[in-house]
């Protein structure tokens, strides 16, 4: 009677334990699908919708997750403070007056053009620019001058420099975009790219003081990572963003940036938009297991074929979309479990044979102002 009843026992503690083990997935799979719905609220943000964002918040009131729960409650702290209330939440980003004044117009520009009010956001930036440098004797230009040549940045960028700073001008989704940072370092790196390996000069970012409109619009949550620069002959990198050693940093940042070094000395006339889906795809052919399906999700999250001139979102919804038709027979596959049905070498290698489709189309005409519209057809 003894053993039968040990025996029993131990057929209750077996199931307990399956009936913990289930309960533990279960929690898991509850715990990711709120991630993903954390990731979905704050995505709009990045490609610069911060109303569409503003909105979820107002609808999604908790997390059931207690710790998701808490970093949702001072994201939508944030949110509130900076895009509803007429308190600043900006301070003082460095020791210097002159630059903590030019991050002040861009912070308030951002707000403004985040929240589509007023429309003439960039002509207000650029007048406040011109009459600060002015008022302040900062250029030798006239303010007439300076209203006639501020929006090339060039003269804005003398100032800045003048002050100890270095700093990067660009348009991000229709915004104007700036990154100012006052240390920097250089290193030079190998980086094997489908057809060449080439030797890059990477400048590393060590400390920024105005992050760019990435940054402010998502709290941190987004940023620019870097960028290629031909003038320079070098690649900048937001050293903070990666560890050195890391996939992130060898494969999303180097051939990334490194087949825009490429791109656009060979392909001069090529858009922002094409540039980036070369590079993403140049990301999908070396992403190994570590990181292809979070990078994947990445894409599909921040995908969007509305305006050609929001560079990475509709880079990647054609990425995705024309990967989708070659492996799914699909129009675009947003089911990140699905894509993790394939291994990554099925990826890599549709990603691989997208990627020498588009080389093959640029060499037979290298002017060509854009290829993802042509590789759709053929694809």
């Amino acid at each position: 009677m003894k053993f039968c009843t040990l025996l029993e026992r131990a057929k209750i503690n077996l199931q307990h334990r399956y009936l913990i083990i289930f309960i533990l997935l279960l929690a898991a799979c509850n715990v990711q699908e709120q991630a993903n719905s954390y990731k979905r609220i704050i995505s709009p943000a990045i490609n610069g919708d911060v109303l569409s964002t503003l909105s979820q918040l107002d609808r999604v009131d908790r997390f059931r997750n207690p710790l998701l729960n808490i970093k949702y409650q001072k994201l939508k702290s944030k949110y509130h403070l900076r895009f509803r209330s007429e308190e600043k939440d900006e301070k003082a980003l460095s020791q210097n007056e002159v630059i903590n004044d030019i991050c002040a117009f861009y912070q308030e520009y951002w707000k403004n053009k985040l929240l589509k009010v007023p429309q003439n956001c960039d002509s207000i930036l650029y007048d406040k620019i011109a009459h600060y440098l002015t008022d302040k004797q900062l250029s030798k230009l006239s303010f007439q001058e300076l209203s006639e040549t501020v929006k090339d940045d060039s003269e804005l960028k003398k100032v800045i420099e003048n002050e100890g700073f270095h700093c990067k001008f660009l348009l991000n989704n229709g915004i104007q975009d700036a990154l100012i940072w006052d240390e920097q370092d250089r290193s030079t790196y190998a980086v094997e790219l489908p057809e060449t390996t080439i030797n890059v000069n990477v400048i590393f970012i060590e400390n920024y003081i105005l992050n760019g409109v990435s940054d402010y619009a998502t709290f941190g949550y987004s940023q620019i990572g870097g960028w290629a620069s031909n003038q320079d002959a070098s690649l900048f990198c937001n050293k903070g963003s990666y560890q050195l050693k890391s996939e992130k940093f060898n494969v999303s940042y180097l051939k990334h940036e490194s087949i825009h070094f490429l791109d656009i000395a060979n392909y001069p006339n090529l858009e922002s938009a094409d540039l980036e889906y070369r590079a993403k795809l140049v990301e999908l052919i070396y992403c190994t297991k570590r990181t292809i399906y979070d990078r994947l999700e990445e894409f599909i999250l921040a995908a969007s074929k509305e305006n050609r001139e929001n560079a990475h979102p509709f880079a990647n919804y054609h990425l995705i979309e024309q990967l989708s038709q070659k492996l799914f027979k699909t129009a675009f596959e947003g089911d990140i479990l699905k894509w993790k049905t394939l291994t990554p070498e099925e990826i890599n290698h549709a990603s691989l044979d997208i990627f020498q489709k588009g080389t093959q189309l640029l060499k037979n005409e290298p002017l060509t102002n854009t290829i993802i519209e042509d590789l759709s057809n053929i694809n």
